[in-house]
């Protein structure tokens, strides 16, 4: 008994060890890149892969900005290998959606993109030019968009970007992050700081089980400038604790699409984020979801859902009336409206064999048909 407990601790030691093995996150630097980083030909995670993300990392913080409020800053830093042409027109160009609407715009900043390979044993580096990133206009977005000069089988391709979005009370938000996509990743991890009084959901979509899933309180300095509207501008600057939380994924393979799955990114390793509530101190919390109660509530009073399903249904009424000849009874007046032989399915599960079938009435006063 004695030597079964030592061996099952034993076990447990070397399995924690392990895991804390896995879960140690990668130091990785812009362009710092190595002649041993193109050695392998393949990746155990997924040896016929055409590409494979070695750097998949995340991170989203606040900020006080000159409108009086908070910009939510956005950072990511991708490095990819390419081990097949094909993968070349799927990676090769980035493209970037800028909201810009009157004063709620995004900028990008730090932009940065390389193209690294091997010629003669020498490591060679083929930065993106700034003159080589392209900007259109789609609607209310700016897109930004840059191709990966010198594609090569077995190169590596790298960016990194920021996005900086100012918010307004209320419209806070966290943006979305997928750890599972069309290629297996090495390593994807997302990280988040929040200010305390920003309350968010976390929808947790996915199948697959964290190496990395902590959290903790910290704290950061906050300015905001408030313009106040009269050329007269007021700087605030105060301490406030924050949440921090780090989610990471180590060997994301890629998720097949299968018979009957209408959309992948239902089952994709996923994390979204919703806002819920502001709880500033003094304050009374102010609520942004709601119960299902609420919700129903919120949706019969939207006239772009219920609000027409309480209207009057003028081109009909006359037509309702005259079937249902003042008949109160809801039952009643549905018979009227749908004629008088009502037939329902009735299946018997024992047998799986439907008893009825359904009756398809004709109603002379409605001129047309209703099936029950």
């Amino acid at each position: 008994m004695f030597f079964n407990r030592l061996t099952a601790f034993v076990c447990v030691i070397i399995i924690s060890v392990a895991a804390a093995a896995q879960g140690k996150e990668p130091k990785v630097k812009f362009g710092d890149i190595k002649p041993d980083d193109f050695k392998p030909e393949y990746y155990s995670i997924d040896s016929s892969a055409e590409a494979v993300f070695l750097y998949d990392v995340g991170a989203t913080t606040y900020e006080g900005n000159n409108n009086g409020w908070f910009s939510v800053v956005f950072k990511v830093h991708e490095r990819i290998r390419l081990l097949n042409k094909k993968s070349f027109e799927d990676l090769g160009t980035v493209k970037l959606s800028l909201y810009v609407t009157g004063t709620t715009q995004q900028k990008l900043k730090d932009l940065q993109a390389a193209t690294y390979y091997m010629e003669d044993g020498k490591l060679v580096t083929a930065k993106v030019d700034k003159n080589s990133i392209f900007k259109d206009k789609d609607g209310s977005y700016q897109v930004v968009k840059f191709t990966f000069p010198n594609l090569k089988e077995g190169a590596i391709i790298e960016y990194i970007y920021t996005i900086e979005s100012p918010v307004t009370r209320g419209n806070e938000f966290i943006p979305s992050w997928p750890f599972q996509g069309n290629y297996p990743r090495l390593w994807s991890a997302y990280t988040i700081e929040v200010p305390q009084f920003f309350e968010f959901v976390t929808l947790n979509k996915g199948y697959l089980v964290p190496v990395i899933d902590t959290a903790n309180r910290s704290a950061d300095n906050f300015n905001l400038v408030d313009p106040n509207g009269t050329g007269a501008s007021q700087s605030y600057s105060f301490r406030s604790s924050t949440i921090k939380h780090t989610w990471a994924f180590a060997d994301v393979p890629v998720l097949k699409d299968e018979n009957y799955i209408t959309d992948l990114s239902n089952y994709r390793q996923s994390l979204e984020f919703q806002l819920s509530a502001h709880r500033f101190p003094n304050s009374e919390p102010q609520f942004f979801t709601h119960t299902w109660y609420e919700t129903v509530d919120q949706l019969m009073k939207s006239e772009q859902f219920g609000e027409d399903l309480n209207k009057e249904n003028g081109w009909l009424k006359d037509d309702v009336k005259a079937a249902t000849q003042g008949e109160t009874d809801a039952l009643k007046k549905a018979k009227k409206i749908y004629g008088p032989r009502i037939t329902l399915i009735c299946t018997d599960f024992n047998s799986n064999k439907t008893k009825s079938l359904v009756t398809i009435c004709e109603n002379p006063r409605l001129n047309g048909r209703a099936g029950v």
